[in-house]
């Protein structure tokens, strides 16, 4: 499998890095623009970082940055090392240990660069004694650093010494690098852009995943601006498809100039996150001059981006120079980026680091001091790389609602395969119910909500006996902040299988369990029933009864008697809304038995005489008894229906 590679020459200005990239590969370096696009070749200033494929290895394939070295230039430095999978760091042997070079190692090491050697510039320019005091001056800067065991290497561009030898330690140092993965999705730092007549909007970048072709669809991110490759090149050559580690320029589609800048994305959807709100952990270098305080103003740099941002602390009222600490990032605009994405930071008025770290999680909340017994260890178990840790931190976290395997990956870093592993270990030990399209929730908090369930609904029902069932809106505000449906319903459904509630029309009551009526409820219900009784054949409704009882107000309470009476089968709710007595249901019916077994039929034109009163009242009594089964119509007449 073809792997590729970029390599960061980085030191102080001067020390001479272009001209070991030069020699290296015997050939000048490349601006970052795509060369057949035609653009008018120009003098490379010193500002930019330059290119260059090395012929000498062809798997991996390797290409050099080479890093500017002025501090004026800080932004394209951090720019330039931020994509790189190794670095030469370059000393001159008549300068020695410069600020820069301090500078770039530093970046390097925020940016987690593990191989790499060091070389000693200039050497025809210096003696044994200048070379061995810089070469001490090296194991100072270095103690500590990835560089610390590395090979220390001289070299001239008068001589050509070492040059071959340097060769050698790059092919050496290249077989253990871990490759950029192709097999994830494609995402690539905007670091150059262009507007080229008759191409319209090219920009460049090296890709950090995936791959990439004229037919796959591109967001520009932050922005969620959809496009796509006209064509790709890779070292002024089109190909077919990029890969991950590659220098890649793209010629976008439908993408104006003033549409894509360098600091953006460019990635497949669900490659990144975009969020104004990063926790992270960040450590202060131990020569910063000063604490940084809680709320203090910084400039992050990630990828190639750089943004304004307030540091929150979660502990704490500063981070102490060589210290680490957990706060939130609080960007002044929206940044794409990825869990384990590193950065280092500046003062906002200085182009020098002062510390740099990790993000650790994506998130749309912002941090109170009273999250800070949920938030820390969960951001602690992202930092360990344990993904046990990590799900029982997200479980205790998520206070029992669904948990999600795509969703635990996505804020975590870890494929939805070892997740997913990892929850279905958990389900088959019985900690887990597994909800399908993967998707958990904790067996404990399960029973837990199926037993508030169900003490919801026996407390609303105890204390408000005139209802017949509680509604599933009034449960669920019960159970609030917890809403998960597809809990709510599976416990919902079990409950009614198991016999401990029954299902209404209006929502759930419990099997033979009434509440008991105060003494002003029951008076009432006894005042209801007697005017029931009193009114026989003729059906009343609330209204009815409160101004026959002469009450100005209470009619609500009165529906509510009724609605309670019904449903404890007392009295008869005919579809108009009215109520009647069984025992007068149970009267009418003889009548209506006798008239049809007389008449052989019964219609609503006999309502007077069977009922004694006229259609408007008699037609729902007609058709209750259709509804009972005791008549059926047939036509516009009803007949007695035989069992």
């Amino acid at each position: 499998m073809q792997n590729y590679i970029t390599i960061g020459v980085a030191g102080h200005v001067d020390h001479g890095k272009t001209s070991l990239v030069r020699l290296l590969n015997e050939k000048e370096p490349e601006s970052f623009k795509p060369g057949s696009f035609k653009i008018e070749k120009k003098r490379e200033l010193s500002d930019r970082v330059s290119i260059v494929p090395w012929d000498y290895s062809d798997n991996p394939a390797i290409t050099f940055i080479d890093i500017p070295g002025h501090m004026n230039f800080f932004t394209n430095t951090v720019r330039g090392l931020s994509a790189v999978d190794m670095a030469v760091l370059i000393v001159a042997a008549d300068d020695g240990v410069m600020p820069q070079t301090v500078e770039h190692l530093n970046i390097l090491n925020f940016f987690k660069v593990k191989k790499g050697f060091i070389v000693i510039t200039k050497t025809d320019l210096a003696d044994d004694e200048t070379l061995e005091f810089a070469e001490l001056e090296i194991a100072e800067l270095t103690k500590g650093t990835f560089f610390e065991k590395k090979p220390v290497l001289q070299f001239s561009s008068v001589t050509l010494s070492g040059l071959g030898e340097i060769r050698r330690a790059i092919i050496k140092e290249a077989e253990n690098i871990e490759f950029k993965n192709p097999d994830q999705l494609f995402r690539l730092h905007v670091d150059q852009v262009w507007s080229i007549s008759g191409f319209g909007t090219v920009v460049s970048g090296t890709a950090c995943s995936g791959s990439i072709s004229t037919s796959d669809p591109l967001y520009i991110l932050p922005q969620e601006k959809k496009t796509g490759a006209r064509f790709i090149e890779v070292h002024h050559n089109k190909v077919q498809r990029g890969f991950a580690g590659q220098r890649i320029g793209l010629n976008l589609k439908n993408v104006s100039f003033k549409e894509v800048k360098r600091g953006m994305v460019l990635a497949q959807k669900g490659a990144y996150t975009s969020s104004s709100m990063l926790n992270a952990e960040i450590e202060l270098l131990e020569t910063s001059s000063q604490p940084l305080k809680d709320r203090q103003q910084v400039k992050v740099y990630t990828g190639t981006s750089k943004a304004n941002a307030t540091v929150v602390l979660m502990e704490g009222k500063d981070i102490l120079p060589g210290k680490k600490a957990f706060v939130q990032l609080r960007m002044k605009k929206k940044t794409a980026v990825l869990l384990k994405d590193t950065f280092v930071i500046s003062l906002m008025n200085k182009q020098k680091i002062i510390g740099g770290g990790i993000i650790l999680e994506i998130t749309k909340e912002k941090f109170r001091k009273v999250k800070e017994k949920k938030v820390l260890p969960f951001l602690k178990a992202i930092l360990s790389g344990n993904l046990k840790k990590i799900i029982d931190h997200y479980i205790e976290k998520n206070s029992g609602g669904l948990i999600c395997s795509r969703q635990i990956s996505k804020k975590t870093g870890f494929s939805s395969s070892q997740v997913e592993a990892e929850l279905m270990s958990r389900v088959n030990v019985g900690e887990l119910l597994d909800f399908e399209n993967y998707r958990f929730v904790e067996k404990k908090k399960y029973k837990d909500i199926k037993k508030q369930v169900y003490e919801i609904i026996k407390d609303y029902i105890s204390k408000n006996p005139l209802e017949s069932s509680v509604s599933v809106t009034k449960i669920k505000n019960r159970l609030l902040p917890f809403s998960e449906e597809i809990i709510i319903q599976k416990i919902f459904k079990e409950l009614v299988q198991e016999g401990k509630i029954d299902k209404k029309s209006k929502g759930f009551d419990i099997p033979g369990m009434a509440g008991t009526l105060s003494e002003d409820q029951q008076k009432l219900t006894d005042m209801v029933i007697a005017f029931a009784r009193d009114s026989n054949f003729v059906q009343f409704s609330s209204g009815k009864f409160c101004k026959y009882q002469k009450m100005s107000s209470g009619k609500d309470e009165v529906q509510k008697i009724l609605n309670y009476l019904h449903e404890q089968d007392k009295l008869i709710m005919l579809n108009n809304g009215r109520y009647i007595t069984n025992m007068a249901m149970d009267r009418i019916k003889k009548r209506v038995k006798s008239f049809i077994t007389t008449n052989k039929s019964l219609s609503v034109l006999d309502c007077k005489e069977v009922l004694g009163y006229g259609r408007s009242r008699g037609v729902p009594v007609f058709e209750y008894l259709d509804y009972i089964g005791f008549t059926t119509r047939m036509e516009d007449k009803r007949i007695l229906k035989h069992k």
